[in-house]
């Protein structure tokens, strides 16, 4: 604070400098930290020597809070305190260089902590689901006085929506995982169903209801309409991921180029936001059956995403307008059965 006042002797500068240098303290240490026994944040200096890995390369463990080896004479604990430890997980060749897991971290967990993401990330996962905020088209925020009543008592924080302040909701991983399961809808999908139906579909005595009774029932509704809306939300936010370039596959050329850790860390975020808003969308025009007009065309069969990217090798050959696209061999042989089907067919003359 001396040091501030020094370079500052505004007080609010002084504050803000205070603010700025703590921030940068705090990324610094977190960047280091790892999860104690207890899920708290502590520092390993150990772990600092050993490369991070996100695949088999990992050799190495921790164990966190005990010895796991040196035990009777061999080990005094003059100070009666819980230590950590590295260990092998396999036997190590000569020369080897020792990796340890990174942990289970999603793309954007990652990059906060360690300013990039690999690409084994990216490329090497067909379950790469990162963590995205949904942001809401301010043309989907309404503006009469009875809907705005009825979704502020149900705790929607209108203006914030508006002028982008608040997201929508946030979805995660987890609520992915049931969606795509099941189509079971965590509780940050029902709220934002909830919102598009009481800002948008149902009727205003359906809506004068709500505020009544707190209940929301709707007479006539098609999914099809709750599809269509979610669907006009995700391709909002995806257009708010344009910059420069408009597909992940120029932004992975672009992070790969000579610029600076910091760039080409926020250009890789960008492609894992986009591509798990691009499996989003796929989710919903399937739940809500969509169809193809609303898909995107040259995404993944199976799962949307536009990169990685391969085409069938049938259908390039052949020349196809629409040929059938996936993000990995996985993904293809899991569709295959199917898309078998229609590239055969489309062998055959029309009559």
């Amino acid at each position: 604070q001396r040091f501030s006042m020094n370079i500052h002797p505004d007080t609010s500068l002084q504050r803000e400098f205070l603010w700025e240098t703590f921030r940068y303290a705090f990324s610094l240490l977190w960047s280091r930290a790892h999860s104690d026994v207890n899920g708290l944040p502590e520092l390993i200096p150990l772990v600092d020597l050993i490369n991070g890995e996100t695949s088999d390369a990992v050799n190495v463990d921790i164990a966190k809070g005990k010895w796991p080896f040196l035990k009777g004479k061999m080990f005094r604990d003059d100070c009666k305190l819980p230590c950590s430890a590295i260990y092998a997980t396999r036997d190590l060749a000569k020369g080897e260089s020792l990796a340890i897991s990174y942990g289970e971290l999603k793309p954007s967990e990652f990059l906060i902590k360690y300013a990039t993401i690999p690409s084994s990330m990216i490329c090497g996962s067909t379950d790469m689901v990162d963590s995205v905020c949904i942001w809401c088209p301010p043309e989907l925020v309404p503006t009469d006085t009875l809907r705005m009543r009825a979704l502020e008592r149900n705790g929607f924080p209108l203006q914030d929506f508006a002028s982008g302040k608040t997201p929508l909701t946030e979805l995660d991983a987890h609520s992915f995982g049931l969606y795509q399961a099941s189509g079971q809808e965590s509780p940050d999908i029902s709220s934002m169903r909830q919102f598009f139906i009481l800002g948008q579909l149902a009727t205003d005595a359906e809506v004068q209801q709500n505020i009544s009774t707190g209940r929301l029932r709707v007479a006539y509704l098609m999914p099809k309409d709750i599809g269509n809306l979610l669907c006009r939300t995700l391709d909002y936010n995806l257009r708010l991921l344009e910059g420069a370039s408009i597909s992940s596959k120029d932004d992975i050329e672009t992070a790969r180029q000579k610029i600076s850790l910091a760039e080409s860390g926020l250009l890789l975020g960008r492609v894992c936001q986009r591509e798990t808003l691009l499996q989003w969308r796929h989710l919903v025009c399937r739940k809500y059956g969509l169809g193809n007009e609303h898909g995107q065309r040259n995404g993944c069969r199976v799962c949307g995403r536009s990169y990685p990217q391969s085409t069938c090798t049938r259908c390039k050959w052949k020349g196809d307008t629409i040929a059938a696209h996936y993000c990995s061999r996985k993904h293809q042989k899991k569709d295959w059965k199917k898309h078998k089907v229609e590239c055969k067919a489309q062998d055959s003359p029309s009559i």
